[in-house]
């Protein structure tokens, strides 16, 4: 049987989600005794420790242990601070070996192997796209079983929270939906990052989802509104005449997670926060004074889902609705900001909002494993259209291009590889006298980064293939005719093959 396997490495917890089969419901594997939390220790032989493990180190070695893994490694840090020759991405591929492991045993019982896997990744700017092929890179390099390396899909967070939504849609009902689409918005706020996405379901004869736009918002996110709490706490205490210790900083930090939770249920709370000399404080803050603190960074996170409101009306796309996801879904003032640009579209909370990510991941590694095409992953974002088969796309340069070329002609442009062989632009394309961007930042993030087998500084020619399984590939020609099929838009291990 055909498994739909998805990881989700998260601020606070690795979570692991399995399908099997397309009518089945998904299931989170590592829950109860079995739950792994995202904190990884190093010891001195640099031996790295994961989990509830690396949790107890905290106390007696803070400096070793270490949070947010996935957060640092997007922020483009290298290695720990104060421990020479181990890197934020060694950390990350210690936490998934240790998923791999606790989920084979879980599978071991049905007689089932882990061999392909949907890792979800937040959306990132365009800088960062080399970081989140370093971490796919790192994660294939995990062994899984007989020497096989892991098979990794990378899916961008705010897409698989859109896939659970949308299955439950009835495929069936086209009542409501334009050009045969049903579309969300996706507003993920987690403990570490704010992602929105522009998503839909071709509702034709294969399904497909597309994913229009996504962006980042690394100004907004749940930590941070914990670090809010917690200077408005340390504050009051210092005012009492409280010495700030290291150690008190630790029951801070957690008065701040405890209030920030519970204020979405109650109008206000106290916690108790001890001190160094075994005295304590009694801390009292409302709703109205948290919402204070972080209205503003939602309100600004909110032009997000404007931006992609507008590329939905550029696309023709009607919005069904927005879906509020994430753990911070559950703060009321999320809603009401959201609700300020949404107009009369809906908005609600995802199902399972803070499962969401992985149980929609892993449909979408299960659509994979069966070849169902989709426009989702971290890759060429080209929606492809029923009928298009053996179309073929020509390539040209805009007009205001400093790129190297030799040709404008519509009968295709000849480009040339930069020093380095790689070749990087925005692909424009034409089709029945029409110029238009095909590939651009927004619609790609990798294709600039296509490295083909050519010499520095030769002459290429390009087009775009769909075959009949509606896959895109890109077809470079050399002088002397020969072709390279570009199949794979990793910036880090792009490949192509001759024919």
């Amino acid at each position: 049987m055909a498994l739909g396997i998805a990881f989700d490495i998260g601020a606070y917890t690795c979570k692991a989600a399995l399908l099997r089969g397309e009518t089945a419901e998904p299931n989170g594997i590592l829950f109860g005794e079995n739950i792994l939390r995202s904190v990884a220790y190093v010891d001195k032989d640099n031996k790295i420790i994961v989990g509830q493990k690396a949790l107890n180190k905290a106390n007696a070695e803070p400096r070793r242990v270490f949070f947010n893994v996935k957060r640092s490694i997007l922020k483009g840090d290298r290695e720990l601070p104060g421990i020479p020759g181990v890197t934020y991405i060694d950390l990350y591929v210690a936490m998934i070996k240790e998923v791999v492991d606790r989920c084979n045993k879980q599978l071991k019982k049905t007689g089932d192997t882990i061999e392909h896997v949907v890792l979800t990744v937040p959306s990132f700017p365009e800088e960062r796209d080399t970081i989140i092929a370093e971490m796919k890179r790192a994660a294939e390099s995990i062994e899984v079983s007989n020497g096989k390396k892991l098979s990794v899909d990378l899916l961008i967070e705010p897409a698989g929270v859109a896939i659970h939504n949308m299955n439950a849609i009835s495929r069936e009902d086209g009542d409501g939906q334009q050009n045969g689409e049903y579309a969300h918005i996706v507003y993920d706020l987690g403990h570490s990052t704010l992602d929105v996405a522009l998503v839909s379901m071709q509702n034709d004869q294969n399904y497909s989802n597309v994913l229009h736009y996504f962006r980042p918002d690394d100004e907004t996110f749940c930590a941070y509104f914990d670090e809010c709490i917690a200077k408005e706490i340390e504050e009051a205490m210092i005012a009492e005449g409280v010495r700030i210790t290291d150690r008190t900083r630790v029951h801070i930090n957690a008065a701040a997670a405890e209030l920030k939770h519970t204020l979405s249920d109650l109008e206000e709370h106290t916690v108790a926060i001890p001190h160094s000399n075994g005295d304590e404080t009694h801390f009292t803050l409302t709703r109205a004074r948290f919402e204070e603190l972080i209205i503003g960074y939602l309100r600004d996170s909110a032009s997000l889902v404007t931006d992609a409101l507008e590329v939905a009306a550029s696309k023709g796309i009607r919005v069904n609705e927005i879906l509020l996801a994430g753990g911070g879904s559950s703060i009321p003032l999320v809603e009401r900001c959201i609700r300020e640009v949404a107009g009369d579209i809906p908005v609600r909370r995802s199902q399972q909002p803070v499962d969401a990510v992985s149980f929609g991941a892993s449909r979408y590694c299960l659509s994979h494993n069966l070849r169902q095409k989709s426009k989702l992953a971290y890759g060429l974002q080209i929606p492809v259209k029923k009928g298009s088969i053996q179309r073929q796309v020509q390539i040209m340069a805009p007009q205001d291009s400093n790129l190297p070329f030799q040709s404008q002609q519509l009968t295709g442009a000849q480009f040339q590889c930069n020093p380095d062989g790689i070749f990087r632009t925005t692909l424009y394309a034409y089709e029945d006298a029409t110029v238009g961007k095909v590939l651009s930042a927004d619609d790609c993030r990798q294709v600039r980064h296509m490295t083909f087998e050519a010499a520095p500084n030769q002459s290429l020619s390009f087009f775009m293939e769909i075959d009949e399984e509606h896959c895109v590939k890109v077809i470079c020609q050399t002088d002397d005719k020969q072709r390279y099929v570009m199949t794979s838009f990793d910036p880090a291990d792009a490949v192509s093959r001759k024919e």
